[in-house]
């Protein structure tokens, strides 16, 4: 498939939520080891659904569960579905396309930077001391913060979950206004599968 024919099936799957404008350019392609993925889901995983609202009220919707070296993201919404799942032990995403059954391989670099990276192994975030407040009822301390490493640098305010530190609950940058809520947040131990590609699935070439 061409380069054009991909960049148009991402429009229409809503990958745009997770993947920059240069992601098509950036393909890894095929026959990458993908045995190691029991060793990224150990420990606690988190699940929850991810709202990304721009200033001018454009919202974005999408299914997140991350554990350590990976993620995964399922965008809500659009004419298609679509799944990402963002492998950085691997240093690969992995942009499946349920309907047709086919999978498009990516760099880490075609992920989008207007957020940090919170499940990034490599994002690092300077807070101050924090003050308590709540978000949609849910008890929480609210940190102004500098991250860099993963995403770029960025400056805002971050919410986390009284009961879940570590873990976002909510995102407002600074600088762009782009606000992103984490919603009905969980944590515990999640399925290795949902990282892997699945049985069955066909990858799409990269052609100029």
């Amino acid at each position: 498939m061409r380069v054009r024919d991909i960049a148009g099936l991402l429009r229409l799957a809503g990958a745009t939520l997770l993947l920059s404008a240069t992601a098509i350019s950036t393909g890894c392609g095929s026959g990458v080891d993908t045995t190691t993925v029991a060793d990224t889901v150990t420990g606690e995983c988190f699940s929850a659904t991810m709202l990304s609202t721009t200033p001018d009220g454009v919202t974005s919707e999408a299914r997140i569960d991350a554990c350590d070296q990976a993620y995964r993201l399922e965008v809500v919404g659009g004419r298609r579905a679509s799944i990402a799942i963002v492998r950085y032990d691997l240093d690969l995403v992995w942009l499946l396309i349920p309907e047709d059954r086919t999978y498009i391989v990516l760099g880490l670099d075609s992920l989008k930077t207007d957020t940090p990276h919170f499940f990034s192994p490599d994002v690092r975030i300077e807070r101050d001391e924090g003050t308590t407040d709540t978000v949609d009822g849910v008890e929480a301390i609210r940190y102004e913060v500098k991250t860099s490493g993963a995403g770029g640098e960025h400056e805002g305010t971050m919410w986390e979950a009284v009961d879940m530190p570590g873990r976002p609950l909510k995102w407002v940058d600074a600088v762009t206004g782009l606000e992103t809520v984490w919603k009905d947040a969980e944590t515990g131990p999640a399925d290795a599968g949902l990282f892997e590609l699945p049985e069955g699935y066909e990858e799409l070439q990269q052609e100029e």
